[in-house]
């Protein structure tokens, strides 16, 4: 809006109120002086979803307050967010910040990009750096603001709060370090971190396959949404009877993707070759502490113990089998 200068006068004319008796007429105002201001503010106050009243002289500062005249739904894809701000941008320069709700995806690339009025920018972090998949969770809010060039997110991201891949305490169950093949990890992290949990107290199987096949003796709830799933599990094996022994035993914690039915990763509970002993000896194993990483949040899983036996010799039930941890996803 443009200084509406008295009736008659320059372009940056002042006003002059009225003295008859120094024979001062005063200013004519002209209607646009009225008239402009006032649907400025109409408009402001419409934008953040108020109804213009004259009962409330406070709805200009309540619309600034509100937050909402940076605010928009994406309505785009996973990795090409779409916002549609009314009236439309004409430029993104230095500055310009959006609040943004994400769709229902999560960002499954790491060139995620962000048009608004059909100006397009790719999605940084803050430091400039590129996004880790799964840093733009779904349904989340999370603010942007232009660099001239590309979009930066305001704040820290999910990849920003822990990397597995810089701190690892690989300890396996001998207590030795072990660099290559157990990957033991205590994480912390400020995120909020979703619990899961499966217990059965007595395991509804009559008897372990015979290996390579495994026997699912517990399986949790499915979570999807996440990059890491921290998981700590216990069991035990306990002959069913005592006519003979148990010829060669694998029980594993194990990683499923039910988005693609593969099994992709797992880990060594316990393990022996014969045992031989009387009905109901249980024979218990556990992992204290381990952290299945590089997981794809748009993907849904889950986690069994699975066990198998080396022969058809003497019938095996699981037993206590506990399977909890945290993961930065959503359970289903």
């Amino acid at each position: 809006m443009l200084y509406n200068p008295p009736t008659g006068g320059a372009a940056n004319d002042a006003y002059v109120g009225k003295n008859p008796a120094a024979g001062i007429q005063g200013s004519k105002i002209p209607p646009g002086a009225a008239e402009f201001p006032q649907r400025e503010i109409v408009a402001v106050e419409v934008a953040a979803g108020l109804s213009p009243t004259n009962d409330d002289l406070q709805q200009l500062l309540k619309a600034i307050r509100s937050g909402k005249l940076c605010f928009w739904p994406d309505t785009g894809t996973a990795d090409a967010l779409l916002i549609s701000p009314n009236p439309a941008y004409g430029d993104l320069s230095v500055g310009t910040e959006f609040a943004i709700l994400k769709g229902n995806l999560p960002n499954a690339t790491t060139t995620s990009t962000l048009t608004v009025n059909g100006l397009t920018f790719v999605i940084v972090k803050e430091d400039g750096s590129a996004l880790a998949i799964g840093d733009l969770p779904a349904n989340v809010l999370f603010a942007v603001r232009s660099d001239g060039t590309r979009f930066r997110v305001v704040g820290l991201r999910k990849s920003d709060a822990f990397n597995p891949a810089s701190v690892q305490n690989l300890i396996n169950s001998s207590t030795t370090i072990n660099t290559t093949t157990q990957n033991y990890i205590d994480r912390s992290s400020p995120k909020g971190m979703t619990y899961l949990e499966a217990f059965a107290p007595v395991l509804d199987v009559s008897d372990l396959a015979v290996g390579p096949s495994f026997t699912a003796l517990v399986t949790s709830g499915n979570f999807t949404g996440a990059d890491f799933v921290q998981v700590s599990a216990s069991c035990a094996l306990r002959q069913a009877d005592d006519s003979g022994s148990l010829i060669g035993y694998t029980v594993r914690i194990q990683l499923n993707d039910v988005t693609t039915g593969t099994n992709v990763q797992g880990a060594y509970l316990g393990g022996g070759a014969t045992l031989t002993g009387t009905a109901q000896i249980q024979f218990p194993f556990s992992v204290p502490l381990k952290i299945f990483q590089g997981l794809n949040p748009a993907h849904v899983y889950n986690l069994q113990i699975v066990a198998q036996k080396g022969s058809s010799s003497a019938p095996i039930q699981g037993y206590d089998g506990h399977i909890f941890g945290y993961h930065d996803g959503s359970n289903q």
